[in-house]
């Protein structure tokens, strides 16, 4: 299992206590954001995981995220932890 496996395991489990779901996207579009975030109220995240919060995202990965954004999307870009989740989507 990779790292970025375990960040995903790990953070689903604690979206599922929260009442959250954590949707993995089918990689059908290359560097699309790798999971969606739905929480009650309605909110929409789009989350790109890296293994550590050093890690840069790819030309194409970056340019979906600017994409979602500009259309209104909520992105996090190189979530490595629930916590960091958790704190970023509060804000």
């Amino acid at each position: 299992m990779s790292l970025e496996s375990s960040i995903d395991t790990s953070i689903r489990g604690h979206c599922q206590d929260n009442n959250w779901l954590w949707i993995k996207l089918w990689p059908f579009v290359k560097g699309f954001p790798d999971r969606v975030l739905l929480c009650p109220g309605g909110m929409v995240t789009f989350v790109e995981l890296k293994r550590s919060p050093d890690e840069k995202l790819t030309y194409i990965q970056e340019y979906w995220c600017a994409s979602l954004e500009r259309m209104g999307f909520r992105v996090l870009r190189g979530v490595s932890s629930w916590a960091e989740l958790e704190a970023r989507v509060s804000t």
